[in-house]
């Protein structure tokens, strides 16, 4: 792209832009520039400047439109999105933005010259801390330096980090002992910082998944987690400020409650982003706006300055009149109404800097007067549809007045057709990779490049094309990826206390912890699980694999198994017989379908191709290998049936629309079944918009068809005028007869009923079928099927760019009223979420009135299906503003009109049902709201508050995710394997039917499946973690959980490194329990029943003899002669002598440990 910045710079214009600039002139207005042209003028002014560049957009929309135009010709813009000006404070809030503020300040402190901002205008509104106080939040460190644990520990509370227990989310720090861990908001991974006394001994960054140190840092700085940055001279003002107010008396109750909070945290030394708001209390008039970060040779560019200054003004008064409300109800204070600075004040604090106004018109500054005016002529080019004849003759007429031509394609392939197309008509036409483009008059230069849209440069005679001209579609976007938070799909290792558990031999119990028992003199952690009857069973930590935590029905309709009683035996009986009959039904199904001959598709042709190009996203790496994996089953002659699995926005229609391209490309007809006519309707739609340029027909049948209309497309499909059908359970009428049906697709088979499903099995036979489901599959039980049911599955999340911005709050009337009017003014569409048919009809009438400018309506599940359909039509057409609803909201619909969301009672709701119900906004190019609420003044109960503090970690994405994931998984598996084994599942638990079922598959498949037995270690020596190492229950747990899994000598050596990496040096207990675990997995894979220790000597029981044979015997004998001695009967054992007669307790196990291993060798020799 730099020719084209270069042909800019190159301009009239541009250099008496430049001129003015150097003669030092403030203000400089550019008149003509449209706003497709602006990111280009930024690309250039960047290269041209000595100083910093801030541009300010009039919202957030055009402001993001500029960033990706920008970003077509440079990576390197910081965006700085704006706050909301909450008054109202909430129990948790996500951080996204908060982050990303702080970051861009951190990054005007570096004074990097060259840097470009971009911002909408209401993200400078806000006042903050002047430059010289936010620097003072800059801590460095480096290995060898000195200073106090404590100290930084203040200093982390000071700059806004909370402290946990595990470091997993940006803004977080933990201590253990001489080892703390932090997550710097700037950072991609945590960072680990072992001091020795007051000196700094390492530095380490680590992965806040495995918790393990990635490489050595010589240094690294800690910047803020807020923009409240609190020092000694800012809290000393602040709380003589609330003491002040406090004392009159004049506060709402719960307000002033809070207030104590606040100023009990300031006093202590703890900021919060929650807390920013009371900054007025500290700065009178010496407060700061993000412009003040901004220099004498910096530029404020203002993108359409009038309208900046209308928005600012609508800000301002927006703030003002939500403040008066509150202040009137004592739930705020006085100095918080100078929050964000007044019209001329604002403009005030950007003088300092260099300004240029841009505007496609000219204008007028209602705010500053122009030095310098520079007047640009630049054109949008028009949309040519992907008619190429169009695009030919407008070159053919551009070229041949010596003008240059710039047509960038987002794709290799969209360039080198485009390129032929033009080379086929006889232009000069010159095809570039990224990077070296050359311009010439009367040539086309055409490269890949991913600028959003094209424009027309009259004085350079040049005119930029992109794929939004050309095809009408915008460039492939790049799938942004958010900060890595692991595998969304995972297994599952959480215990807590009170969790339902389930042990291989004795069934279903509730945890009730780790207990420390002394036996026969040694100290050993012990499980204790909790059995009907008042019956506990204590399991050694070092068997803790024997335990799983149990995830099936709700934890209140589980019976607890009974001890001493053969009723688990029984349960799991019942379940592997029925685990039998099904994969037997499955594995018959599948046999019959691999015999099966049926169509075998041609390999994709010049149109699918073209096609496929023409899809506006660059594809996810697993939507790539999910299509991969469906056309290699459609060019088969065997008959697909696969099963295609990714969550809502996760890209499955389009890897479905392909393989219907694929289809009737080779003259076959598609049938699309779907569970609702929204949903065919929202399909069919989809369809004709991708097929518009292609002689596909796709027509829908569902009850929005008359009659007439109907027997149309029915008998347009007999004869064969039709390719596509979408529809709902209509297409599986009797009078629907197709000409040629080659791939029937499903859309949550699992929605249809009994008779449906009969319908569906009867179209199958012969054709290729693709089964789509939004809800996860366990990736274990994907393994598991492998072999007997074909699965795709889509994990890779969707562009994570809009943040959902996620609250946990008490429900309020006037902040309701608040959020909700927000949306409405932005064009927008709510969902609140009441769950309880009962009383939802008042509930809305009771908002309705609150509301009376605003259109409410509800909808629930007890309502006729017809009319719930022409409900949910008539909002997605904007009918009305506010859908209340159960939590019934459909759950495949796209609504991208739909950017808030408030949940009621969201206390008393599961995580997974919060976790789909927030994915229902969010999907469009604005930040999206959820607010979580509970009961204001409501007494929560012990379960309540827990499942709110899931909740709070929940905007964190952080464990809670991980339950609501795996919550959500079982359903899943319910859904793929029918509801009569969902509930087999629920008797012996999740990870238990996963066993049982891939036990069976190997035996099906004919592989070795091995006895379960357990291995029992009598050895008298002291094995735990002791509480002064790791004093957290949860580390120790999961730890044990680690050790219990160790399976070789690599796993024991990993393990070991990560403990002395998270803990320091391992105390001699827990070597000696690490040495044990290694010893019971060489145990288990050797068929050893039994390990006991005796004075001078060590028996060693197997189960088998099999594992023994001759040679081992003949090796072990000849390596350690008498000390060894073998009995190969019935129940074979040998006796081995320690090397020395009075070893020491740690020698003899690690003795033994060596030996297991020698034999380990000689059997696999």
């Amino acid at each position: 792209m730099k020719a084209l910045i270069q042909a800019l710079a190159n301009t009239t214009e541009y250099k008496t832009l430049m001129d003015a600039y150097d003669r030092d002139v403030r203000v400089i207005s550019v008149d003509g520039l449209n706003s497709r042209a602006a990111g280009a003028l930024v690309a250039a002014l960047r290269q041209s400047l000595s100083g910093r560049l801030l541009v300010v957009a009039p919202n957030d929309s055009e402001a993001r439109e500029l960033l990706d135009q920008y970003s077509g010709f440079s990576e390197d813009a910081v965006y700085i999105p704006a706050r909301e000006l909450a008054l109202f404070d909430s129990f948790a809030h996500s951080r996204s933005v908060i982050d990303q503020r702080v970051a861009a300040l951190c990054s005007l402190l570096d004074h990097q010259d060259g840097n470009v901002y971009i911002a909408p205008v209401e993200a400078l509104s806000t006042k903050i801390a002047p430059p010289a106080v936010f620097s003072r939040g800059l801590i460095p460190l480096e290995v060898g330096q000195t200073m106090e644990i404590s100290r930084l520990i203040q200093e982390l509370g000071r700059l806004g980090y909370m402290r946990e227990e595990v470091v997993e989310s940006p803004a977080a720090f933990s201590v253990r002992g001489g080892i703390l861990d932090v997550y710097p908001v700037d950072r991609s991974e945590p960072v680990r910082i072992e001091f020795f006394d007051d000196e700094i001994d390492s530095i380490r960054s680590f992965d806040p998944q495995t918790q393990r140190s990635i490489e050595k840092l010589n240094a690294v700085r800690l910047r803020p987690a807020t923009e409240f940055v609190l020092n000694a001279e800012i809290a000393e003002a602040i709380l003589k400020k609330l003491d002040k107010r406090l004392k009159k008396k004049n506060l709402d109750e719960k307000y002033a409650a809070h207030l104590e909070e606040v100023r009990e945290a300031i006093s202590q030394g703890y900021a919060s982003d929650d807390h920013d708001k009371y900054y007025p209390l500290a700065f009178e008039s010496d407060y700061a706006t993000i412009m003040d970060y901004f220099g004498r040779e910096d530029m404020i560019l203002l993108l359409d300055d009038a309208r900046v200054h209308e928005r600012y003004k609508m800000t301002v008064d927006g703030y003002l009149e939500n403040y008066k409300n509150y202040l009137e109800s004592g739930r705020t204070l006085p100095e918080l109404s100078d929050r964000i600075p007044g019209l001329a004040q604002f403009f005030d604090h950007m003088r300092h800097a260099r300004i240029v106004t841009v505007d496609a018109l000219i204008k007028r500054t209602p705010d500053f007067v122009a030095g310098e005016r520079v007047k640009f002529e630049t054109m949008e080019s028009a949309p040519y549809y992907g008619k190429m004849e169009l695009l030919i003759a407008d070159l053919e007429r551009w070229l041949g007045h010596g003008q240059s031509v710039m047509l960038a394609l987002s794709s290799e392939s969209r360039r080198d057709n485009v390129a032929k197309e033009l080379q086929n008509a006889g232009l000069a036409v010159g095809v570039y990779r990224t990077g070296a483009v050359e311009l010439h008059p009367g040539h086309a230069s055409v490269t890949i490049g991913n600028v959003s849209a094209g424009f027309q440069l009259m004085s350079a005679r040049v005119t930029l094309l992109t794929d939004r001209e050309i095809f009408g579609a915008p460039q492939k976007r790049r799938a942004t990826k958010s900060r890595s938070k692991g595998q969304m799909i995972k297994s599952f290792n959480e215990l807590t206390v009170g969790s339902l558990v389930v042990h291989e031999s004795h069934g279903i119990g509730r945890y009730i912890g780790v207990d420390q028992l002394t036996v026969d003199g040694l100290k050993r952690d012990y499980i204790k699980i909790g059995y009907s009857g008042e019956d506990y069973l204590y399991v050694p930590v070092e068997n803790m694999d024997t335990l799983q935590n149990y995830v099936g029905a709700e934890a209140e309709n589980v019976k607890l198994s009974r001890l001493g009683t053969a009723e688990w035996s029984r349960a799991k009986a019942k379940v592997r017989k029925a685990i039998e009959d099904m994969t037997e039904e499955l594995v018959a199904l599948y046999a019959a379908r691999k015999k099966a001959v049926g169509h075998a598709f041609s390999e994709d042709n010049d149109w699918q191709k073209n096609f496929e190009d023409m899809f506006p996203y660059e594809e996810t790496p697993d939507q790539l290998r999910c299509i991969q994996e469906i056309k290699r089953d459609m060019e088969s002659a065997r008959p697909m049936e696969r099963l295609l699995c990714g969550d809502v926005g996760y890209g499955k229609t389009e890897v479905a629309i392909r393989a219907v391209f694929k289809a009737v490309m080779d003259g076959k007809q598609v049938a699309f079944l779907v569970p609702t006519t929204i949903l065919a309707q929202q399909h069919f739609n989809t369809m004709q918009s991708r097929f518009s340029k292609y002689p596909v027909k796709v027509e829908m049948l569902s009850r929005f068809r008359s009659k007439k209309q109907q027997d149309k497309i029915i008998e347009d499909l007999r004869v064969g005028l039709l390719d596509v059908v979408v529809g709902t359970h209509r297409i599986l009428s009797k009078d629907v007869v197709y000409k040629d049906l080659g791939l029937l697709i499903i859309d949550e088979e699992q929605r249809f009923g009994v008779r449906h499903k009969e319908s569906i099995k009867k179209l199958k036979s012969q054709i290729d079928v693709l089964t789509l489901t939004a809800t996860p599959i366990p990736r274990t039980l994907h393994m598991s099927l492998s072999g007997i049911r074909d699965m795709s599955l889509i994990e890779d999340p969707p562009e994570d760019r809009y943040p959902i911005q996620t609250y946990v709050v008490e429900y309020d009337a006037a902040l309701i009223r608040e959020w909700i009017l927000r949306e409405i003014d932005r064009g927008g569409q709510v969902f609140f979420v009441h769950n309880r048919v009962q009383d939802i009809e008042r509930v809305t009438a009771k908002l309705a009135e609150m509301m009376p400018e605003v259109r409410f309506n509800y909808a629930h599940g007890q309502m006729p299906e017809h009319k719930l359909e022409n409900l949910m039509t008539a909002f997605m057409s904007h009918d009305f503003d506010v859908l209340v609803s159960t939590t019934i909201i459909e759950t495949g619909l796209d609504m991208s009109n739909v950017n808030t969301i408030l949940i009621n009672d969201a206390d008393k709701m599961g995580l997974s049902q919060l976790y789909q119900l927030r994915g229902r906004v969010g999907r469009s190019n604005r930040i999206a709201y959820a607010y979580l609420m509970y009961q204001k003044d409501k007494v929560l109960t012990e379960v309540a508050e827990k499942r709110l503090k899931a909740i709070k970690e929940f905007t964190e994405l952080g464990a809670g995710f991980k339950i609501a994931m795996k919550d959500l998984e079982i359903r899943g598996a319910g859904n793929l394997l029918g509801s009569d084994q969902h509930g087999h599942m629920s008797q012996v638990g999740y990870e238990m039917y996963s066993k049982l079922l891939e036990e069976h598959v190997r035996k099906i498949k004919g592989e070795a499946v091995e006895e379960q037995f357990e291995t029992t270690i009598e050895f008298s020596i002291n094995a735990f973690i002791p509480e002064d190492f790791v004093p957290n229950s949860d580390h120790k747990l999961e730890l044990y959980k680690k050790i219990a899994g160790i399976r070789d000598q690599k796993d024991r050596y990993n393990i070991e490194e990560e403990i002395e990496d998270r803990f320091g040096t391992l105390p001699k207990p827990v070597y000696n329990l690490l040495t044990i675990a290694h010893i019971k997995a060489m145990a288990q894979r050797l068929g050893i029943r039994l390990i006991r220790e005796g004075e001078d000597h060590v028996i060693v029981s197997f189960q088998h003899n099999e594992r023994m044979g001759i040679q081992v015997v003949a090796e072990a004998t000849a390596a350690y002669g008498r000390r060894i001695a073998f009995n190969m009967s019935a129940k074979p054992y040998f006796k081995y002598k320690f090397s020395q007669p009075k070893l020491v307790k740690e020698e003899k196990a690690k003795e033994l440990e060596t030996l297991l291993l020698k034999i380990i060798a000689m059997n696999t020799l």
